[in-house]
């Protein structure tokens, strides 16, 4: 949700795909955009970081991945617990 919040908010983006994916192991969830894009080093420790700091307390990983110009991708991926799936 944070990632669409910032697209809405600083992207300029025209279009948007909203990706989820899972298999017995894991949910991804992707967020990409056609905006603007930015730097990834000078964000700081704004709301990315501490998305990512979310992410990591559940031991899972968030990539960002943004060109200046051509748009950004962040993507989730969160491991699911052990029970899910067990009947």
């Amino acid at each position: 949700m944070e990632a669409l919040q910032n697209v809405a908010k600083h992207a300029s983006a025209h279009a948007v795909v909203i990706e989820l994916h899972g298999d017995e192991r894991n949910v991804t969830a992707s967020v990409t955009d056609d905006g603007r894009g930015f730097d990834v080093q000078a964000s700081g420790a704004g709301g990315l970081a501490h998305m990512a700091e979310r992410i990591r307390e559940v031991g899972g990983a968030l990539s960002i991945r943004s060109d200046h110009g051509n748009g950004t991708r962040v993507r989730a991926e969160v491991p699911l617990p052990a029970w899910v799936g067990t009947p």
